[in-house]
């Protein structure tokens, strides 16, 4: 009779004795990591230093509380149990210089989605053969070579303009701007232009899934065990499942077709006249002795990042910076009598070197790179071996240290007092002043990881509002969108507005008299 005792025993007292076993787990993993964990000394809140649930809390927000930490507790926060988020400009060179041994934190860049890409890549030996393949594709010259695609656009665009104003319309520049970008890349990248600047919503559902894709990898980033199981769902099921993992399939799947076209192009002798990025990379020819030509699964991550990467940042910047010439007056006259000046004939096209030479120009796109952030958020590295100091701390080999655009971009200190202020003036003074401004300065992010499209966003920049502006010279007006809604920010590793907004894309028009 002893025995069903014994199981009764058991059965009445297993669940008590788990909870128990439970809370003492959470309870010791706690106090390890808050008292005795090799970051315990950094400065921060309790639940951070804990539990990463304290950032998925603020989920997209997170940015701007990590701000009001660094307000409350100074320049080094822990703001999860094995990152710290730093302030100081002089440390973001100190982890980002060229030739960096701060290697990208897979636990981060891996929810992208990206992993054979060359963004997505953590080691720096694998990131060096990576870009140096990409390199070539991307160089200035190259971007010179052809700058008549980016032209192309930038007269599609104004050509739009000009029709809303015939048709007493507000033109969408938010879009607008956007397919620029995925415009040129495709072509660039495919020999296959998406054309989107010829399509009536110029873009707005290839933007949407583009833009549908950052709740996923937020979620990815948290629970990065989810990732796995989600990325094995059929494409045709995911949709059905979650809207956001049916647009990432649905990028996957669109960058396998344009990987599949280019090869079969390749395979039947085709010629496009000129080299496109993936032509190249699947060349043999003048690549690093290590490169070995991808699948088409691994090249599919690299379509993938550089659409996205199209989508959205330097459309942004473009967004940002002419409704901000458009909002101030003093500031589209200035624009305006320098662009006359240099080019007195309406109609031409303006050339790209040309361009950059003008300095209220420059000084209106770097403002609308720095208060468009590129990416928002914390870029986390991985402090390597044997460890660094950040501001008096300790940090062993293996922790994650990060820097974010959007507190380097509003540094007081720098910027002056007000530094969502759009002044382009900002850049039109010494050159020693400008350098000083520039420090702070990381649209793009800095060293051997600095965005390898960098030349090509600005040719796109300066090509196109330099073409808007020149075209119309006066008149043009904000349709509806408010200062807060351009201000206004979720991180979902590019900056995005937010959804509730999206009735009010930025939109330009000029006011029929009578």
């Amino acid at each position: 009779m002893a025995h069903p005792s014994i199981l009764g025993l058991l059965v009445n007292y297993k669940w008590p004795i788990l909870a128990a076993a439970l809370v003492a787990y959470v309870v010791s993993t706690c106090v390890y990591r808050r008292f005795f964990h090799p970051l315990a000394s950094v400065p921060g809140p309790f639940l951070p230093a804990v539990t990463k649930f304290y950032q998925s809390y603020y989920n997209c927000r997170y940015y701007l509380q990590v701000e009001k930490l660094h307000q409350q507790y100074g320049p080094i926060v822990r703001i999860t149990p094995n990152e710290v988020h730093l302030t100081d400009p002089a440390n973001y060179e100190k982890i980002n210089h060229v030739g960096t041994k701060y290697a990208k934190s897979l636990n981060y860049y891996n929810a992208t989605c990206v992993p054979n890409s060359t963004f997505g890549t953590g080691p720096n030996d694998v990131h060096r053969i990576r870009r140096g393949a990409l390199n070539p594709m991307f160089s200035r010259q190259k971007v010179l070579d052809l700058e008549g695609i980016v032209q192309d656009k930038a007269r599609k665009v104004c050509a739009r303009m000009q029709t809303g104003i015939d048709n007493n319309e507000p033109v969408d520049l938010h879009h607008a701007f956007r397919a620029v970008s995925v415009d040129v890349i495709s072509d660039f990248a495919f020999g296959e232009c998406y054309d989107f600047l010829d399509k009536d919503d110029i873009g707005a559902k290839f933007f949407t899934m583009a833009h549908g894709i950052g709740p996923a990898l937020w979620a990815f980033q948290q629970f990065p065990s989810l990732q796995s199981l989600a990325l094995k769902t059929p494409p045709w099921m995911a949709p059905y499942l979650s809207k956001p993992l049916g647009y990432v399939t649905g990028m996957q799947m669109e960058c396998v077709r344009q990987i599949e076209g280019v090869k079969a192009n390749i395979e039947q002798g085709k010629s496009l006249g000129r080299q496109n990025i993936f032509t190249t990379l699947l060349d043999e020819e003048n690549k690093p002795d290590a490169y070995q030509i991808p699948t088409t699964w691994q090249l599919k991550d690299e379509a993938y990042s550089v659409l996205v990467a199209a989508a959205d940042t330097t459309g942004n910047a473009m967004t940002v910076a002419a409704f901000n010439v458009l909002n101030n007056g003093d500031i589209y006259r200035k624009l305006v009598a320098e662009l006359e000046a240099a080019f007195p004939d309406l109609n031409a096209d303006l050339p790209f070197v040309e361009l950059e030479k003008l300095p209220y120009l420059t000084g209106v796109i770097k403002e609308g790179l720095r208060l468009s952030f590129g990416v928002i958020g914390r870029l986390p590295r991985v402090v390597p071996a044997p460890g660094a100091t950040f501001n008096d701390h300790f940090l062993p080999s293996g922790t994650i240290v990060s820097m974010s655009s959007w507190m380097m971009h509003r540094d007081t200190s720098v910027f002056g007092p007000d530094p969502m202020k759009f002044a382009p003036e900002r850049w039109t003074g010494s050159i020693d002043e400008v350098r000083r401004l520039d420090a702070n300065m990381v649209p793009f992010g800095r060293g051997t990881r600095q965005c390898v499209g960098m030349p090509l966003a600005y040719a796109e920049l300066y090509v196109t509002l330099g073409s808007l502006f020149r075209r119309f010279p006066k008149g043009l007006k904000v349709w509806r969108t408010t200062e807060e809604i351009m201000q206004d920010y979720e991180d979902f590793f590019s900056s995005y507005h937010p959804d509730s907004s999206k009735q009010e894309w930025f939109r330009a028009y000029v006011e029929k008299s009578g």
